[in-house]
């Protein structure tokens, strides 16, 4: 059996530099593999980009935002499994055959989202959730704590939601993980409603993985599989308006206006604050977040 004809890949485009690099890094490995792969194209055709015959490409007309363009781009595949991917990151032949190999595995344990070990220069944040993502998170990483934590650890107090210091070196059944590059379960998927629209950039996966969890889905994190995310579009400043907003959608939705105001309320005095003792990044971020309520 062709196992090859379980797996798609999805990716969803915008800019030109985004797609000129994903294509550099990834079109030779993605032809040499014969996996069906879609093209979402969220911003302007990119009419000098040659892709091989199983690249599907899509525009799209207008910027549906990442998880409308990425449902679309699921909607084209016909797998068992869909690996959904940034523009920015780099997957090898390495990668993909150690893929295909472990999909059995994740089929028999019926894991519905799976997350690799995902490795930056950029960022030592892994995105393993070991618990679920919460208002007190969010609240967490609003505050001086990350900082004192810094000084006893080199992933500069970030610990994701509440994700182990050693915890990126073992396997296991988590409650989130890096959505740069994740496995999902096309029928499980679909059958969830995919992707909220509401979300036009950021927590759109946060949002799928509480979902997935209150339908008893499991998500897996293999630490197993490496994988490079180069946050060449992903990481900009230009994001953080937009998580902004999606973070009070998804506090309203799964928490209710009340969590959603206070956390608001937190955040503004917060950053108000950082703003008068690092006026250059904390002003750029508190007017990002004035702008969004």
């Amino acid at each position: 059996m062709d196992m090859t004809r379980n797996l798609s890949i999805v990716v969803v485009f915008y800019s030109q530099s985004g797609a000129e690099s994903f294509a550099k890094n990834n079109l030779a490995s993605i032809e040499e593999s014969g996996i069906e792969t879609v093209i979402i194209e969220n911003g302007e055709e990119k009419k000098k980009l040659l892709f091989p015959k199983n690249v599907k490409y899509i525009v799209a007309g207008e910027n549906l935002g990442y998880g409308a363009a990425a449902n679309r781009g699921i909607d084209e595949t016909s797998s068992e499994y869909v690996l959904l991917m940034n523009d920015d990151v780099i997957i090898t032949s390495e990668f993909l055959e150690k893929l295909i190999e472990r999909t059995e595995f994740y089929r028999e344990n019926r894991f519905r989202i799976v997350g690799f070990r995902v490795f930056s220069e950029k960022s030592k944040r892994t995105g393993i959730h070991i618990a679920p993502y919460s208002p007190f998170i969010i609240l967490y990483h609003f505050s001086p704590l990350p900082n004192i934590l810094s000084f006893f650890s080199q992933s500069n107090g970030y610990v994701g939601a509440f994700e182990g210091l050693r915890s990126k070196f073992s396997s296991k059944e988590v409650y989130g993980v890096n959505g740069s590059v994740m496995l999902l379960d096309r029928k499980f998927f679909v059958d969830v409603g995919g992707f909220d629209k509401d979300y036009f950039l950021t927590y759109e996966e946060t949002d799928l993985f509480l979902r997935t969890m209150k339908r008893k889905g499991r998500i897996y994190y293999d630490s197993s599989i490496n994988v490079n995310h180069m946050h060449s579009l992903t990481a900009g400043e230009e994001s953080l308006g937009y998580s902004f907003m999606s973070m009070r959608i998804f506090l309203k939705k799964h928490y209710g206006s009340a969590a959603a105001n206070f956390v608001a309320i937190w955040i503004f005095f917060f950053l108000m604050v950082k703003r008068f003792v690092f006026f250059k990044s904390g002003g750029r971020v508190f007017e990002h977040f004035k702008k969004s309520i």
